[in-house]
């Protein structure tokens, strides 16, 4: 992705942030992610159930390592 100047750089980012939130908020997308056995352990340290999920690394994460 290009962006030609820093404002259209900043519209941009914020409409992907907008998008990935809304995503989140639906039930079913924050469902299917939470239902896949692999992501019941916390990328990084391995806490069980972890509460964060990382739309643009495709991982999930506990409080702690966020």
């Amino acid at each position: 992705f290009t962006a030609e100047s820093d404002r259209e750089k900043r519209d941009w980012m914020e409409a992907l942030q907008e998008s990935i939130a809304e995503t989140l908020s639906d039930y079913e997308v924050a469902e299917k992610i939470w239902s896949n056995r692999s992501n019941k352990i916390c990328a990084d340290c391995k806490a069980i159930n972890p509460d964060w999920a990382s739309i643009n690394l495709c991982v999930v994460i506990c409080k702690n390592c966020a």
